[in-house]
Formats: C-alpha cells, sequence, structure tokens
C-alpha cells in the first residue's frame, strides 16, 4: 500500500521515472506475495508512465492489461482514478468516442460507490474530449464549446468544494486555455493568477510549470 502511494506521489507530481521504478517494485511485490491487487495497479501505473511519455500503444496495451487483471478483483475500489488513465490515453490517440465512453463508466462509478476524490479530474477530462471534436476549427461558443467550458466549470466547483487546490489548478488551466482561444485573456489570465498565487511550494512540479508558463503567455 505505501508502494501504491508513493507512486501515485511521484505521478501526480510528473516525475516519471521515479514513477516507473515504483510501479515495477509494486507489481513485484504483489506477484511475490500472491497480491493480485496490488500486481495489477502496479501494470496500471506502469502502463500510464508510458502514455505521459508518448509511448502511446505499449502504454495503453499494458494499462488494458492491468485494468483487466484488476477488475477479476471485484473491487470498484480506485477503478474511477485508474479509468482516468485510459481515457487520457484515448484523448492522446484522438479516439474521443472511446475515451467519453470511458469517463461515463467511472462517473458513474463515482456516483454509486463514493470513491469521489478524484470526480473533479474526470468531468476535467470530460470536457477535453468533447473540446477535441471541435479538432483545429476557430472556437466559439457552440453546442460542443459550451459543453466542455461547463465540464471545466463543473470540475473547478467540485475541486473548490472539496479543498483539492492541485485539481483546482488543473480545471483553472483547462478553462483558462479555452478563454485563451476565445480571445478572453484578461479573463483568463485572472482566473488563473488567483490559484496560481495560492500555491507557497511545489514550483518544480509539471502542472505548476505549465501553470506558469501558461500565465506568461496569457500575459503577452
Amino acid at each position: 500500500m505505501a508502494l501504491a502511494q508513493a507512486v501515485a506521489l511521484r505521478q501526480f507530481r510528473g516525475e516519471y521515472d521515479a514513477a516507473w521504478a515504483l510501479a515495477q517494485r509494486l507489481s513485484a511485490l504483489g506477484r511475490e506475495h500472491h497480491f493480485g491487487l496490488y500486481e495489477a495497479a502496479g501494470a496500471i501505473f506502469q502502463g500510464d508512465v508510458l502514455i505521459q511519455r508518448g509511448e502511446l500503444e505499449p502504454g495503453r496495451a499494458l494499462l488494458t492489461t492491468g485494468l483487466t487483471q484488476y477488475r477479476t478483483r471485484n473491487t470498484p475500489i480506485l477503478l474511477p482514478f485508474f479509468l482516468s488513465f485510459l481515457a487520457t490515453a484515448a484523448l492522446r490517440q484522438g479516439q474521443r468516442a472511446d475515451g467519453l465512453h470511458v469517463i461515463d463508466e467511472a462517473l458513474r462509478l463515482t456516483a454509486t460507490h463514493f470513491d469521489r476524490f478524484w470526480e473533479a479530474e474526470l468531468h476535467r477530462l470530460r470536457g477535453e474530449l468533447l473540446l477535441s471534436q471541435v479538432g483545429n476549427k476557430p472556437l466559439s461558443k457552440d453546442q460542443g464549446t459550451a459543453e466542455a467550458a461547463a465540464c471545466f466549470q463543473q470540475a473547478l466547483d467540485i475541486a473548490r468544494q472539496q479543498g483539492a487546490k492541485a485539481l483546482e489548478l488543473r480545471a483553472t488551466m483547462s478553462l483558462s486555455r479555452l478563454w485563451q482561444t476565445q480571445g478572453q485573456h484578461d479573463a483568463a489570465r485572472a482566473l488563473l493568477a488567483e490559484i496560481y498565487g495560492w500555491f507557497t511550494e511545489g514550483f518544480d512540479t509539471a502542472d505548476l510549470q505549465e501553470a506558469r508558463a501558461l500565465l506568461k503567455a496569457l500575459s503577452s
């Protein structure tokens, strides 16, 4: 369990080399002691690391194998969290319908099993998947864009209610990028600056570096 938590932390910070090494240890320990749930979780984390590195096909294959093994344990615990990795893979591969199907399942599990800590991120990913349907066309307040914006706002509201500042930052970045494409630079910068200014540490993490770069772009 300690290894699983350590992997998740490294992964969330964007430290994928460390996450990979820990995930391998997790799988090996699960295999050695016949803890199938942890062996599967290790494979799932390794699959996500590959996806984050851009190795989409092998990453998705490993992730799918791990999820299949995880489901055989008949536990819904953490399944919405793990399904978000699969949705991210689908988003990066341009498989929007598959990604939306996965997110819908994850949200149903979240609602029925009260596994709500990742709920904000699921809504944010749903917005990203919906927005990807627009393709390279200039964005406007059409139905798809409006629905994506609603998903980002819902993610933001949930994160704020939960006091989940890291997820609030992610939701804010997604909404700010959308507003940026619509020419609402001042509103986007103000929204992002507020949550970015809350942080007093962690500026070496991937999310805060991305937020800093986006703030710079919105200020130029």
